[in-house]
């Protein structure tokens, strides 16, 4: 991993302190106080928290509402530059965590609410990623929002639905937009609810029929579509130009790994801030897992390193002992990776249902092109992406559509395809081709020969390979 680059002749980076801030308690204009205390500390640069507009009372700010202001619970963009000029006062930069990954699916959010008033022909259509299709009954052209505490029906009857001006509400806590032309409550819900641009659900069923895409499993959380230049614009043009102008010397991305494109994502951000700024990435690495090359940041932060540095205070040759022990204790299998991978498939099959049926139809449709796999069922692709996911050992890989896929991350699809393979039975293996071919979404590379499409094939590439592994807002561990 590549060092990180001296910001300004004058504060080259060598330590961070974390603030995280908080609207009524540690805000932007108190932050102007600890910058005295910080800078005797010897640290280098102030690592705030993220300081765009967020829900209302946010705990961490990652639940970003207006990526155009600084948080006015905050003390808005006149006390951020307040704290930048008392912190380069005293020879102290200042870096700013960014949320590009995802949005809160809020009321307060002016892009959400004009995505659920206004549907898939609206211009906010092109910002969220939204699965126009989905299964649910009733819900074709809508965005799915599991936010009712029982099914529809039962909260309709029991009076649990209200209008109230231009939205509706749902329990006296949930409020939602109406579309325009909408019929009056005195038509019946019924009327009412088919006229929205939603379907309302019941949230024990979201998991399995959310069809907007998320940060992870976490609904409150829809992802935005940051690979299109103007929703890049929109999302990062606020920090990128205090950035530019020097009022904050880098960043931190929040959730690289959840990007559609993270390398154009990366060089597209480093344009807009020139070559001085500091730009770190949030990202997941394993052990034999190298950083990606030609992304133009100074490196991660710190997983790998914090990883190393309390592996000197574990004994290796004492895993034996822990593990029968844990055996003894929790009935674990023999085999502790039997284990890991039993929960990376419960993971696919309850928190990431929708996702994976998802991506099982787009298998299903590129199946169809290709004789030696149009028999394949969708339970059957269901299967195969379920046990394909639950193989793959690394955060994500970085297969582009159209692009030759970086040989590494080929190589890391084809032994999970080839390792679900061996799992799931009675699959035409010409599917299992099809789905290789989907996931290295590479038109003119094809380093397996055994994978190799047929002229007449269908590949539709469904999303890039991600395995079931965790990270959450506000959980990460300070940049080192």
């Amino acid at each position: 991993m590549p060092s990180p680059p001296a910001v300004g002749a004058d504060r080259p980076i060598t330590a961070t302190y974390r603030l995280q801030l908080r609207a009524g308690g540690l805000d932007l204009t108190r932050a102007v106080a600890a910058v005295d205390y910080i800078a005797a500390l010897g640290a280098s640069h102030l690592y705030l928290s993220p300081v765009l507009a967020a829900v209302p009372d946010s705990a961490h700010g990652y639940d970003v509402v207006d990526p155009t202001r600084v948080d006015p619970a905050l003390g808005g963009e006149a006390a951020l530059r307040e704290l930048a000029a008392a912190a380069h006062a005293r020879g102290v930069g200042l870096v700013l965590d960014v949320v590009p990954h995802h949005q809160a699916a809020h009321p307060a959010n002016p892009a959400w609410w004009e995505l659920l008033a206004t549907g898939r022909h609206g211009r906010q259509a092109a910002t969220f990623d939204v699965d126009w299709d989905p299964p649910l009954p009733g819900a074709a052209g809508k965005v799915v929002l599991p936010m009712l505490g029982a099914p529809l029906g039962e909260v309709a009857a029991a009076g649990g639905l209200a209008v109230e001006g231009d939205a509706l509400v749902a329990h006296d806590a949930h409020r939602v937009p109406l579309a325009a032309g909408s019929p009056g409550a005195q038509r019946g819900w019924s009327a009412l609810l088919a006229a929205q641009h939603y379907r309302l659900c019941h949230w024990r069923i979201g998991d399995a029929v959310v069809n907007y895409r998320r940060f992870l499993a976490v609904d409150e959380l829809a992802a935005v579509r940051v690979e299109r230049p103007e929703v890049f614009d929109h999302v990062m043009g606020l920090v990128a130009s205090l950035v530019a102008e020097g009022v904050a010397d880098g960043l931190r991305v929040d959730h690289i790994d959840g990007l559609a494109e993270p390398g154009a994502f990366c060089a597209r951000l480093r344009h807009a801030v020139g070559d001085g700024a500091w730009l770190l990435a949030e990202k997941i690495l394993t052990a034999d897992e190298a950083w990606p090359q030609g992304w133009p940041v100074a490196g991660g932060t710190g997983y790998d390193f914090l990883a190393d540095a309390l592996g000197l205070f574990v004994d290796p040759g004492a895993e034996g002992v822990f593990t029968e022990l844990a055996r003894e204790a929790h009935a674990w299998p023999a085999d502790p990776s039997t284990m890991a991978h039993g929960a990376k498939r419960e993971v696919v099959d309850t928190l990431l249902a929708a996702d994976r049926d998802r991506v099982a139809r787009a298998l299903h449709r590129a199946c169809a092109g290709d004789l030696a796999a149009a028999d394949v069922t969708v339970d059957q692709t269901r299967a195969m992406v379920r046990e394909t996911i639950a193989a793959v050992g690394v955060y994500r890989a970085y297969a582009v559509p159209g692009q030759p896929c970086p040989p590494v991350s080929a190589r890391r699809i084809d032994a999970a395809v080839a390792a679900a393979a061996a799992r799931v039975t009675a699959v035409p293996e010409g599917a299992w081709r099809v789905l290789a071919a989907c996931c290295i979404a590479s038109t003119g590379w094809w380093p397996w020969p055994r994978w190799a499409p047929s002229p007449s094939d269908s590949v539709r590439p469904p999303p890039p390979s991600t395995s079931a592994t965790p990270s959450g807002p506000g959980t990460s561990p300070p940049a080192c």
